[in-house]
């Protein structure tokens, strides 16, 4: 894995920019705070980190014709996006009006950016939304069947706290930039945190690539947090192969001092369990001690002690502090002039979230 530099990934952008980014209002959000009682050991495998694995129960099930129609979203509503992208992102009302949201004919969830021609120097419109509800500990489940690609584009889902970022933690479960993510075609999964904080969790815990090992989160010292690249041993994870294949499940868990642990599988890799394979279902439960090594295990004692109150949130942006700052990486299709590139509707034709469902166990 190359050195990475402050233009290389999305996470890489100023300190004022970030705490922007982590501020979506949530101001009138309730607050889901689980117990953290754990079952005994007995019930239970053993982890890495040396606590039991607690089976989940199901709390929010966003899918199909339901996705948009329940109070739990919060779409964002200051047109401007805080990571400088070329969009402008609209309230869920125009979200409708302009076909960037909605149900499809196979009752999956759709969320994309603009596929329309505008004026040079227009920005395109897009879409931005995060979770009322917040979470101490969670397990989430993200069945997605695609992922946005297109010229300069910078999809995201991930879950933070809204105030004193980075203080009480971030989690990016899926990211990355334009068809290829800089050539990775692979996912990019980070936590961030307010104080050093390295990781300690065990070179056989984990799937993925380790890339940087402290969690800690300050851009004037050059300290841009702790991420993993998924290895695609379990199916592609990213971009162009990954919507080719099908797409794929991510699940991602945190709270009660276990980490962070986020597993992959890819739709046709044979690898997804029995209870998450069915695209139109949501378990009553869930019981990860069953799923063998995530892709990435974010295990340290900081994460332990401050990672709370996480909204779940998900957007698609264009250029932007990451994007915007590294080549087009399909220049056949989005030439080298990203004005052009921006105004061209046919180059975000596949600019689009396709999701099966986004559940929240606790």
């Amino acid at each position: 894995m190359p050195p990475i530099t402050a233009i290389t990934r999305a996470s890489q952008i100023s300190a004022t920019t970030k705490a922007s980014l982590s501020s979506i209002s949530v101001s009138s959000s309730t607050s889901s705070t689980p117990s953290t009682s754990l079952p005994s050991s007995s019930s239970t495998v053993t982890y890495t980190s040396g606590l039991p694995l607690p089976t989940y129960s199901l709390t929010q099930a966003n899918r199909g014709a339901n996705f948009f129609e329940t109070d739990y979203w919060n779409f964002w509503s200051d047109a401007s996006d805080p990571t400088h992208g070329t969009v402008t992102y609209v309230n869920q009302s125009t979200a409708y009006s302009l076909d960037l949201i909605g149900v499809n004919s196979n009752n999956q969830a759709f969320i994309r950016a603009s596929q329309q021609d505008l004026d040079l120097g227009v920005y395109r419109p897009s879409v931005r939304f995060g979770s009322f509800p917040a979470y101490d500990s969670a397990l989430v489940i993200i069945d997605v069947a695609k992922m946005p690609v297109g010229c300069a584009t910078w999809p995201a889902i991930w879950s933070v706290m809204g105030s004193e970022w980075p203080e009480y933690g971030e989690i990016d479960f899926m990211e990355g930039i334009g068809y290829t993510s800089m050539g990775e075609n692979a996912n990019l999964m980070s936590v961030h945190m307010n104080d050093t904080s390295y990781l300690t969790s065990s070179n056989d815990s984990y799937l993925g690539t380790m890339s940087n090992s402290n969690c800690m989160t300050n851009y004037g010292l050059g300290n841009t947090g702790c991420d993993f690249y998924d290895s695609n041993v379990n199916g592609p994870s990213w971009g162009v192969p990954f919507n080719n294949a099908g797409g794929g499940i991510w699940a991602a868990l945190w709270g009660n001092k276990m980490g962070v642990r986020i597993w992959f599988w890819g739709r046709e890799s044979g690898l997804i369990p029995s209870e998450l394979s069915d695209p139109t279902s949501s378990p009553a439960k869930l019981d990860p001690s069953k799923w063998g090594k995530p892709m990435a295990d974010f295990q340290s004692s900081v994460i332990n002690q401050k990672l709370r109150q996480q909204n779940l949130v998900l957007g698609i942006t264009i250029n932007g502090d990451w994007a915007g700052n590294v080549p087009m990486d399909n220049t056949q299709q989005c030439g080298t002039n990203r004005t052009i590139a921006l105004a061209t509707g046919s180059n975000y034709a596949d600019a689009e979230f396709v999701l099966n469902g986004i559940d929240v166990y606790t």
